[in-house]
């Protein structure tokens, strides 16, 4: 993607567009350049080498739980997915603790496949229908990793069961959908969690420290998502300039486009919610600048209102502008992040999935105008930790919520849907 045929340019952001070239240029996608750069990348903490981060996207052998161990989290899973591997099955084998979960129950439209997925993932039972996993009394917590058009309905079912939920992102499709899902779990005194996994990961953490907490770079001015993901599809026809294959109808046609549609809200939805956020203040608006959505790219501009109290009980208000550009039809992978501060910028390369690679760059300047000086203060920070996945962190997350009394709950319960509740205003 270059910053002269962007779309960013269209929203008439200098600086923003050469954010977006320092960003491409600085952090080369995930292409054969870029993968030679992750292997050859190294740190002093033996539990942050590429190799061993790597190992974890893959299951380890299940450890047998001592018969004194406190109960488990028994978690059913609907669908017998791909994501529900990466989400729940993996990351459950990683857990400091591995004996807090339990994948007790997997339900699948079609039973057989429903038995297979169990045998190869150890999964202790298999249920014939999704109501039958949700109404069970073996069954504490559903993962939902359905088609997005399928979540509100089996999200509010299981709510309505007593069941906490973990539920794919994005939640609904609608924010009436949302705002209900909410309100019925906080009517139940369940936990309701959507599954954005890249923010319980200490990178995105210490991005929201260096914005809301320490302030290093001043008044957010400026938020840019840049998002590369290619499809299958779309690599097929960049390459090869081939198009797809004509529809036999109207009706299948315009269900293809809003299928596609739907899947490409599944990665812009990343970028909203990563801004949503990032949002500081007392007071937030957002409000839609210019939209441009189709079945291949979407191209966002939105304008921000922040109001927060100073000291002397009155407000101060500053604006903000933040940018989304998404496509799946681009070669390489690119998941960058731009915050630009009236004092300073942080770029953030790979916040999507930073367990494999990822940069945060910090730079601080002083003065304004011709005056200004870009090279007070740089320095580039890495937050691997023990190398945990975005998956295990939000599964942990999730295992905590449902844990706490009920009575204990009622703030954690509230906030992760309500920063889903607010995009979906947007969208």
């Amino acid at each position: 993607i270059s910053s002269s045929s962007s779309p960013f340019t269209t929203h008439g952001s200098k600086r923003n567009e050469a954010a977006l070239d320092k960003t491409l240029r600085r952090h080369p996608p995930l292409t054969a350049i870029g993968i030679g750069t992750i292997l050859s990348h190294r740190h002093s903490n033996s539990s942050s080498l590429f190799l061993p981060r790597l190992r974890r996207l893959f299951p380890r052998q299940n450890t047998s739980c001592p018969s004194d161990a406190p109960l488990p989290l028994r978690i059913g899973i609907l669908g017998a997915s791909t994501v529900a591997v990466h989400a729940i099955i993996t990351p459950s084998t990683y857990l400091d603790d591995p004996c807090s979960i339990s994948v007790a129950g997997i339900a699948s439209r079609d039973v057989q496949r429903a038995a297979r997925y169990a045998k190869k993932h150890g999964i202790q039972r298999v249920f014939r229908t999704y109501e039958e996993l949700m109404d069970s009394e073996d069954i504490d917590a559903v993962y939902i990793g359905l088609p997005t058009v399928y979540h509100y309905h089996y999200a509010l079912r299981a709510i309505q069961a007593g069941k906490h939920v973990l539920l794919e992102k994005p939640a609904t499709v609608s924010y009436a959908q949302a705002m209900e899902l909410e309100t019925e779990a906080k009517d139940k005194g369940v936990v309701l969690l959507e599954a954005f996994h890249y923010k319980f990961h200490p990178l995105f953490q210490r991005i929201q420290q260096l914005i809301m907490e320490e302030g290093v770079i001043g008044n957010v001015e400026e938020y840019t998502v840049l998002i590369s993901m290619p499809s299958l599809g779309g690599l097929w026809r960049r390459l090869f300039g081939l198009g797809t294959k004509k529809e036999d109808s109207t009706t299948t046609a315009t269900a293809t486009t809003s299928h596609e549609h739907l899947k490409m809200f599944d990665r812009w939805s990343y970028g909203l919610d990563a801004i949503m956020t990032l949002l500081a203040g007392d007071q937030v608006n957002v409000t839609v600048r210019n939209a441009t959505l189709s079945s291949s790219v979407a191209d966002i501009a939105l304008g921000v209102q922040m109001t927060n109290a100073d000291d002397d009980n009155g407000t101060t208000k500053h604006d903000a502008s933040a940018y989304i550009l998404a496509t799946k039809e681009q070669l390489g992978l690119n998941w960058d992040l731009t915050i630009q501060g009236e004092r300073g910028r942080i770029m953030v390369a790979n916040f999507w999935f930073p367990s494999i690679y990822h940069s945060l760059t910090i730079t601080r300047y002083d003065g304004e105008g011709s005056n200004v000086n870009y090279n007070n203060s740089f320095r580039v920070e890495t937050m691997y930790g023990e190398g945990e996945t975005t998956f295990e962190c939000q599964l942990r997350h999730f295992i905590q919520l449902c844990s706490k009394e009920k009575s204990k709950r009622e703030e954690s319960v509230s906030s992760p849907p309500a920063i889903g509740t607010e995009s979906m205003k947007v969208v």
